[in-house]
């Protein structure tokens, strides 16, 4: 976790970007209600922090995933039309999110369209937004790991459907997001160490509901970090 501080200043920073990130967990985790997997409690989130993580689930969740080794070759971003407006409200996914994640509780659909002015912290790392196109916004499991996960035998359709999935997009800062690529959680995880059981908790919950497959270096880095949650 983190390292104590030498200054009251340091310690008193450190504090701050804790308390963004708690707070981006909060606005993220608010967002999977309907989870496939029944990791998260199932209890209204209050808003007085993130719903606490089930530790034995997490890791019965986790053992409910298929390990296959990865399909290689193929991939193409293209085969996964993204930032589409799927239920025709005339907001595409990425501003969706911006919207689901914003913090200032001032943005409506109406503010799509546009850059938007509004507040996210990016709970990969704490870092902070008030105009839309300083972050990204990523896909937890990325596009071209459910490619070597399964996804290379769907069709465009069901492609397009999780390339547009609330439940696997986040607004990340745009370092964080570059940083992760396409890794897995065997080869990235978020700088935020106190997320980590969050973090694992979401993927495996995504990989759940689109019967995803994981390899087998993933499948233990999963279970070794799900044992210190």
């Amino acid at each position: 976790m983190s390292k104590k501080t030498k200054s009251r200043r340091s310690k008193k920073s450190q504090n701050k970007t804790y308390g963004a990130i708690l707070a981006a967990i909060i606005a993220i985790v608010a967002l999977y209600g309907a989870n496939t997997s029944g990791i998260f409690d199932d209890a209204t989130n209050t808003g007085d922090g993130p719903r606490e993580v089930n530790v034995e689930g997490l890791s019965d969740a986790i053992d409910d995933l298929t390990v296959a080794e990865d399909h290689i070759g193929g991939y193409d971003r293209a085969l996964f039309p993204h930032w589409s407006d799927l239920d025709g409200s005339g907001c595409h996914a990425r501003e969706r999110t911006l919207l689901n994640e914003d913090l200032s509780g001032n943005l409506t659909e109406e503010d799509c369209g546009s850059a938007m002015a509004g507040e996210w912290t990016s709970w990969f790392d704490g870092d902070t937004a008030t105009n839309s196109p300083d972050f990204d916004v990523d896909h937890i499991v990325p596009l071209a790991e459910a490619w070597r996960s399964g996804a290379h035998e769907w069709s465009t359709e069901k492609r397009e459907e999780f390339a547009n999935d609330q439940d696997n997009l986040t607004a990340v800062s745009a370092s964080s997001n570059r940083s992760k690529g396409d890794s897995d959680p065997a080869d990235w995880m978020p700088p935020a160490e106190e997320i980590h059981c969050e973090y694992v908790a979401v993927w495996v919950d995504v990989k759940l509901k689109w019967d995803l497959t994981a390899n087998p270096g993933e499948h233990q880095a999963l279970t070794e970090i799900a044992a210190n949650c």
